[in-house]
């Protein structure tokens, strides 16, 4: 399982390297789009598509997976803050449980309408040009994967530290 652990990392820090360059990207087209608009008075063409159809998609669910593995996501502890540390571990195995059928669920049907939109070539009318959306389709199901694949270790991780009290992945307790 700590094999799975380290591919699992090394996936979910692509998935992240990637949407930071879809970040950087972004930046560079509205930088330029702003300057190019108040100095040439001429914007830069289909900046306003590209932002919405294609660098924010990546940038939003790119990370899901590093974001899970680095435990980013919002937690209540309003009613376990005052628990065992095993118990806490179960609780959270419990609510990774979840969260994978969850997260499996929507990544396996926005697979679907990823397929579908690719077999139709969709594309998006802009005012002088079709620009082709049916790639960023893909940014959806690959980025729930991702976070389907570091639940399954957050989830085995969790109920180690329920059985027998210690971390897998982390035996010093850093």
């Amino acid at each position: 399982m700590k094999t799975f652990a380290k591919i699992a990392n090394g996936l979910c820090i692509a998935g992240a390297v990637l949407g930071g360059i879809a970040m950087f990207m972004m930046m560079v087209q509205v930088g330029l789009d702003v300057t190019a608009k108040y100095l040439l008075g001429r914007p830069v063409p289909h900046t306003l598509e590209m932002v919405s159809s294609y660098y924010m998609v990546a940038l939003v669910f790119l990370p899901l997976g590093l974001v899970t593995r680095d435990g980013g996501h919002v937690i209540v502890e309003l009613f376990t803050q005052g628990l065992r540390p095993k118990t806490i571990a179960l609780i959270d195995a419990m609510g990774a449980i979840l969260a994978l059928a969850y997260v499996s669920a929507i990544s396996v049907r926005s697979f679907h309408v990823a397929v579908e939109k690719t077999a139709i070539r969709e594309s998006w009318e802009a005012a002088t040009l079709d620009l082709q959306v049916w790639p960023a389709r893909w940014f959806l199901p690959v980025g729930c994967a991702l976070m389907a694949v570091y639940l399954v270790v957050v989830i085995w991780q969790k109920l180690c530290i329920w059985r027998r009290g210690a971390d897998p992945l982390n035996p010093a307790g850093l």
